[in-house]
């Protein structure tokens, strides 16, 4: 993984954002254990699903603008307008970091036809940033929440290309992004487990 960020400098800055938003995500369900929405095998589906969902939609980079307009639209009906334009601010400024050094695509694959998986990714990252995004606001106040959000957003727009742009292999992409994802959500969900210590007894009670 060393190798593969020093051959892509810029590539660290969505990478720890994306990290950040698992960790987010690891502390909710944290959450969620204590207060017993979930029992024990039903977060551990949640989890594996979780993991899944990121490992296998970021690399592919399909829907991440679509994905970030659904999370500064949940930030405006959340929040406000004045947070949301904040949101966006960022996740721009991300977008224009992230992007601005990566090989544009060609004519020919920009006006390719959108095959039936292509859908099915793009509903993938869409659901994953809604979990994110909601989980965000669940942890955060909203002025720090928007901000994070933003970070996270523009971080998976410009995630698959930077990935892409490295011409990795598939095991490659999915070693790099699993590590990302999984280090993210296990450092915030034992982060949870930590702060409510006591839960762990009764779930096993």
């Amino acid at each position: 993984m060393q190798q593969i960020l020093s051959r892509s400098p810029q590539l660290w800055l969505p990478l720890l954002a994306i990290a950040i938003g698992y960790a987010i995500l690891g502390h909710t369900l944290a959450d969620l254990f204590r207060d017993r929405i979930f029992d024990l095998w039903q977060a551990l589906l949640i989890w594996l699903g979780v993991l899944t969902l990121g490992t296998l939609a970021i690399p592919v980079g399909l829907g991440g603008i679509i994905a970030a307009i659904a999370a500064l639209a949940i930030i405006f009906v959340r929040v406000g307008w004045g947070l949301a334009l904040l949101a966006a601010i960022v996740t721009i400024v991300v977008m224009w970091l992230g992007l601005r050094e990566t090989d544009s695509e060609d004519e020919q694959a920009v006006l390719a036809p959108i095959h039936w998986y292509e859908y099915i990714g793009v509903a993938l990252m869409l659901l994953l940033t809604i979990a994110l995004t909601l989980s965000t606001l669940h942890q955060f106040a909203a002025p720090l929440a928007t901000v994070l959000i933003g970070l996270i957003g523009g971080a998976i727009v410009v995630a698959g290309p930077q990935i892409r742009d490295l011409g990795l292999p598939a095991s490659d992409r999915l070693k790099l992004m699993g590590m990302t994802t999984g280090g993210g959500f296990l450092i915030g969900l034992l982060h949870g487990l930590i702060t409510y210590r006591f839960a762990v007894l009764s779930w096993l009670a």
